[in-house]
């Protein structure tokens, strides 16, 4: 009887080790889909020139991602869509082309905003492009005083008010 009982012992440990691991493992699993799938990005579609190309950018083209709203651009738009997850389809119709344009694209690993270039995307080439939102205080423009208006006082500009960039 005592080595039934030295067995048994020996193989709850194990055993609970095991299942331990495996919902470990599970719960891993689980946090990876539902970073991938869930997480949401800012897709900014373009519809400009591409400079230092022959690309040119579309008179007007009907733009859909994935199952949402249709939104049309002309030339020189930019629209804003809300996705979910990595991989989506886009799908390009041109006024007076019954051939439509469908693409699927990954959006990039880390990315908040990504910008699509729709001529890009059209011709099969890496549509993705860089985002830079554009500040709305400069460094050096802080530090600069300014007069309001009847006063005649020099103030500094506020956090809560955007300091405009002069022509």
């Amino acid at each position: 009887m005592s080595d039934a009982r030295k067995t048994s012992k020996r193989k709850v440990p194990l055993r609970r080790t095991l299942v331990r691991t495996a919902l470990i493992l599970v719960y891993v699993g689980l946090m990876v889909l539902v970073f991938v799938f869930g997480k949401g990005h800012t897709l900014l579609v373009d519809n400009k020139d591409v400079a230092g190309t022959d690309l040119r950018a579309y008179s007007l083209v009907k733009i859909t991602v994935d199952n949402l709203k249709p939104s049309e651009e002309t030339k020189g738009d930019r629209d804003m869509f809300k996705i979910k997850g990595q991989k989506h389809r886009i799908v390009l119709e041109v006024p007076g082309d019954p051939n439509k344009i469908v693409r699927y694209v990954t959006i990039p690993m880390g990315s908040e905003i990504v910008l699509l270039s729709i001529p890009k995307l059209a011709a099969g080439q890496d549509p993705f492009e860089t985002f830079v939102p554009a500040e709305a205080v400069t460094p050096d423009r802080e530090a600069q005083s300014f007069t309001s208006a009847g006063s005649g006082e020099a103030t500094t500009p506020s956090a809560e008010v955007p300091v405009l960039p002069t022509p």
